[in-house]
């Protein structure tokens, strides 16, 4: 069919518990669960596919994207858009532990960003690349934006932490930065009152 190239969404699920921060990819990989490793196989193939089979593959691991049109009520839907639900709902928010997990929060505009860069660089091919910020954003950090945006919002209340949820995740942007020149242009402020915007008016 003519196809060149493909480019697909891993996930920084493949570093697991690493406490090597920031997370780069050269960081020792430690899998937690089944949908983690199927995402490090994913990888495995694609570089074995550019090396042996002459065809492009990049691989993107994505950190944790927010943005508009996110759905809340999805068993995999991320806490951005399950915030912004509850405070449209005036609901307070649930937070499982003491809100000092942090995550790095790329927006969905720079997610698009990567994937144009790994579809049409020449360095791209067989490589594997962060798709992040570099900016670690704790739960209350990002509650605080919310509350700035909703300043009446109920406030949020704590629940014991749940068995397995990862406390830190940050990454570093610098390879997919040096080899494709990708930037990330969306602060996590501006990015907060798209999805809001979007969701209001969904």
């Amino acid at each position: 069919a003519g196809v060149k190239r493909a480019v697909f969404a891993t996930s920084a699920a493949v570093y697991g518990d690493s406490e090597a921060y920031p997370l780069s990819e050269d960081t020792p990989l430690r899998q937690l669960s089944p949908y983690a490793t199927s995402k490090r196989v994913d990888e495995l193939y694609g570089q074995l596919y550019t090396s042996s089979f002459n065809f492009d593959v990049v691989a993107l691991r994505y950190f944790n994207v927010y943005g508009p049109r996110q759905r809340p009520d999805s068993m995999y839907a991320a806490a951005v858009p399950i915030f912004i639900r509850r405070i449209l709902d005036n609901k307070p928010i649930t937070i499982f532990g003491d809100g000092g997990q942090s995550r790095d929060l790329v927006n969905v505009r720079d997610v698009v960003q990567a994937n144009l860069l790994a579809a049409e660089h020449p360095a791209a091919p067989g490589q594997i690349f962060n798709v992040c910020t570099g900016v670690e954003t704790r739960l209350l950090d990002l509650l605080d934006i919310l509350y700035q945006i909703f300043p009446n919002a109920p406030k949020h209340v704590h629940a014991e932490p749940r068995a397995g949820d990862i406390y830190r995740s940050i990454g570093t942007p610098k390879k997919i930065m040096d080899m494709l020149d990708y930037k990330p242009q969306v602060t996590l402020a501006d990015g907060l009152k798209e999805a809001v915007e979007a969701m209001r008016n969904s």
